[in-house]
C-alpha cells in the first residue's frame, strides 16, 4: 500500500479537476431543478475536503492551482458577470474547506512556507544528481535503466527520476506526450461546441497541469492512486473526442 499523504490527497485533486469542469460546463446548464444542480456542486466540492484532509502540502497548493485555472477557462469561455460570481462563490467555499479541515490535520500545517518545505527534497534532488555519471554520455542521453536508485528510497521528484532512468531522451518523450495531451485538450475546449466534450477537454487540461505541477515533488505519474484516476478521465476524454470526430466526418 502506498504510504504518506501524497497519493490519498493527489487522488481526489485529479477527480475534483475533471468533476468540477464537466459540473461547470456541462451539469450545470441541463435543463433540471437548480436543486439538483446545488447538490451536484456540492458533492463535487466536497471531494476538496479529501484534499485538504490528506495533509499533502503538494496536494493543497495543486488544490490552489486546480482552482484558479478552473475558474480562469471558465471566465475564458463563458465571460460576464455569472462567471465572475461563481468564482468568488467557490473560493469562498474552497476557503471555508481548507479552514475547517486544516484544524483537524495539524501535519498539514505549515503549507504558508512551501519554499521552507521543499528543502529536504531539493538536498535529495541534488545527492541523485550529483552520483549520476555526467561524464557518460550514453547515460545522459538514455539513462541508467528503470528503477535505478541512486540514493534513498525515492527521487522525490517526477522529473529527476525520469532523468535517472531514461535520460534526455526520455525525458523529452515523456514531455512531448504531455504537450500532445495538452494540445488535443486545447482543442476539445476551444474548437468544439458541445457542452460534455467542453467540460471533459477542460478538465483533462486542468488535470494535467496538476499532474505536472505534483511532479515537481513527488513522482506524480508513479503514484498509483492518482493515476488511475487521470488516465480514466483522460482515456474518456479522448475517448469522446475521437468518437465525435468520426461521426462529424460521417455526416
Amino acid at each position: 500500500m502506498e504510504r504518506g499523504p501524497l497519493p490519498s490527497g493527489a487522488f481526489f485533486l485529479i477527480i475534483f479537476a475533471n468533476l468540477f469542469s464537466i459540473f461547470l460546463y456541462y451539469y450545470a446548464c441541463l435543463d433540471i431543478p437548480k436543486i439538483k444542480k446545488i447538490i451536484g456542486g456540492l458533492c463535487v466540492l466536497s471531494l476538496t475536503v479529501g484534499v485538504v484532509a490528506s495533509g499533502s502540502r503538494t496536494s493543497i497548493l495543486g488544490l490552489i492551482l486546480v482552482a484558479v485555472l478552473s475558474l480562469f477557462f471558465y471566465q475564458l469561455k463563458r465571460r460576464g458577470l455569472r462567471p465572475f460570481f461563481v468564482a468568488l462563490l467557490t473560493f469562498v467555499v474552497l476557503l471555508d474547506i481548507f479552514f475547517v479541515v486544516s484544524e483537524k490535520v495539524p501535519y498539514g500545517r505549515g503549507i504558508e512556507n512551501p519554499i521552507g518545505a521543499m528543502s529536504p527534497r531539493i538536498e535529495i534532488w541534488k545527492e541523485q544528481i550529483r552520483l549520476f555519471p555526467m561524464d557518460n554520455l550514453f547515460y545522459i542521453l538514455f539513462g541508467m535503466g528503470k528503477s535505478v536508485l541512486l540514493s534513498g528510497e525515492e527521487s522525490h521528484s517526477q522529473y529527476v527520476r525520469n532523468f535517472i532512468e531514461t535520460g534526455a531522451i526520455g525525458s523529452l518523450a515523456f514531455l512531448f506526450l504531455m504537450f500532445v495531451i495538452i494540445k488535443k485538450s486545447f482543442q476539445g475546449f476551444f474548437r468544439r461546441k458541445e457542452p460534455i466534450l467542453i467540460g471533459l477537454s477542460a478538465g483533462l487540461l486542468v488535470s494535467t497541469f496538476a499532474m505536472l505541477f505534483i511532479s515537481i515533488s513527488g513522482e506524480g505519474f508513479l503514484i498509483v492512486k492518482p493515476n488511475e484516476a487521470y488516465w480514466f478521465f483522460a482515456a474518456i476524454t479522448m475517448a469522446v473526442l475521437s468518437f465525435k470526430s468520426s461521426e462529424r466526418q460521417l455526416s
